[in-house]
C-alpha cells in the first residue's frame, strides 16, 4: 500500500510542472482580437452564463475574467509596464472570453467586458496595446453593433459615434438595461443588482 501511495505522489509530483508550463505557455501566446461570431449576435435571445462555468485553456469563470481585467486595469493604474498587459493574465482573459462567446454567445456580460478590455488597453499606453484597443473595438462592434458599448468604445479611440435611431437598439442586458455607462468597471459596484 506505501509503495502504491508513493508511486501516486511520484507520478503527480512529475505532472504538477508539466501543467504550469501548459497553462502559462497559452498566456504567452499572441492575443487573437478577431470577431467570435460570423455576424451581429442576436441580444434578443440573451442567455447569460452560469458564474460557476468556467472557459478557454486557462479556465476563467465570468467573474474571473471581469476581476484579471480590473487587477490589469490597476495594475496599468500604477505604473505596469505597457508591454506587459498584451500578455499573461490579460491574454487568458482574452482566450476566456473568445471561448465564452462561443458557448453563450448572447451573454449581456461579453459586450461589457470587450469594453473593458479595450479599456485597460488603452490605459496601457505602450508597445501594441492601442493597436489591441482598436482590435478589441472592431470585434465588440463586429459581434455586438446594436450594444450600448459600441459607442462608448468608439468615442475612447477618438472615433465618431454611429447615427444609428435609438429606436434600433437592444437592451444589452436580460436585466434592467443601464442607459448610461460611466466606466468600464460598473459591472463590479452594480453585481448585486445585476441578480449574479
Amino acid at each position: 500500500m506505501r509503495r502504491l501511495a508513493f508511486a501516486v505522489l511520484s507520478l503527480s509530483l512529475c505532472a504538477i510542472p508539466a501543467i504550469a508550463r501548459a497553462s502559462t505557455d497559452v498566456c504567452a501566446q499572441r492575443v487573437d482580437l478577431t470577431p467570435v461570431a460570423g455576424g451581429p449576435v442576436d441580444m434578443r435571445a440573451a442567455r447569460p452564463a452560469p458564474a460557476d462555468e468556467y472557459f478557454g485553456a486557462y479556465p476563467m469563470s465570468v467573474l474571473g475574467i471581469g476581476n484579471t481585467l480590473r487587477r490589469n486595469g490597476e495594475a496599468v493604474d500604477a505604473r505596469y509596464d505597457g508591454d506587459a498587459a498584451t500578455t499573461g493574465p490579460l491574454a487568458c482573459a482574452v482566450d476566456s472570453i473568445r471561448a465564452w462567446e462561443r458557448a453563450y454567445p448572447a451573454d449581456p456580460w461579453i459586450a461589457k467586458d470587450l469594453l473593458s478590455l479595450e479599456m485597460v488597453y488603452l490605459r496601457a499606453r505602450g508597445g501594441e496595446a492601442r493597436e489591441f484597443a482598436s482590435r478589441t473595438e472592431a470585434w465588440l462592434e463586429h459581434d455586438y453593433p446594436l450594444s450600448n458599448y459600441v459607442e462608448p468604445a468608439r468615442l475612447a479611440l477618438g472615433r465618431r459615434p454611429h447615427a444609428a435611431p435609438v429606436q434600433e437598439r437592444v437592451a444589452d442586458d436580460a436585466y434592467p438595461a443601464v442607459a448610461h455607462v460611466a466606466s468600464p468597471w460598473d459591472r463590479f459596484e452594480s453585481a448585486e443588482t445585476d441578480g449574479r
